[in-house]
């Protein structure tokens, strides 16, 4: 019997997951069932079943690796020599997966689940939207201590509105495409923020 390698669970796992986030975001949560997944990844719904006992356990594990993806954004931030350059490196690899229309996607839906109440997955969705704030913030405060950021401006909110313009960017690039310059408005905002900390003539 030939023996699995961690490296062959690995990519057969990101397959499903990849496969997973696909169909959420062509059909919807509620409409995407566990053989449209085993499809789209070229494997039968019984090896589906192997790595994941059933289509919510499928949406759990997207949301743990969207959390994953972005604690080591922000760990890598940390290491960055300037705090603002790493806040804005962040907010570029943001924008690169919230400009991916299947992420764009998954991510209206569940901010649309959450609107309508409570229940399904509008704990996880709120968990990871926390979770994002929080980093936003702190890597925030650290800009702030080295005098990249003006230090009276309120981090918290601050964190929100830099929420906010990534989620709003990706949004409008469903809509209007390449008439979006992601890139461009990035740039201003960094522009912005590194202004606020220069003292005025």
């Amino acid at each position: 019997m030939t023996k699995v390698t961690q490296a062959h669970v690995d990519a057969r796992t990101a397959a499903i997951l990849d496969a997973a986030l696909a169909n959420f975001a062509r059909k919807g949560v509620d409409r995407t069932t566990v053989q449209d997944i085993a499809a789209d990844a070229g494997l039968s719904a019984g090896a589906i079943y192997r790595y994941f006992p059933g289509k919510e356990e499928l949406l759990h594990a997207v949301f743990e690796r969207a959390m994953a993806m972005h604690r080591r954004m922000f760990e890598e931030a940390a290491a960055s020599e300037s705090p603002l350059k790493g806040l804005l490196a962040v907010g570029r690899e943001a924008l690169g997966e919230m400009l991916h229309r299947d992420i764009a996607c998954v991510d209206l839906e569940m901010t649309l689940a959450c609107a309508r109440g409570p229940g399904g997955f509008v704990p996880e969705q709120r968990e990871l939207r926390h979770l994002i704030i929080d980093l936003i913030e702190r890597q925030v405060a650290v800009a702030q201590d080295a005098g990249e950021i003006a230090a009276d401006l309120d981090a918290r909110t601050l964190a929100i509105v830099l929420n906010a313009f990534v989620l709003g960017v990706g949004s409008l690039a469903l809509e209007l495409g390449d008439e979006i310059d992601a890139a461009g408005a990035l740039a201003l905002v960094g522009d912005v923020l590194a202004r606020t900390a220069r003292p005025t003539a």
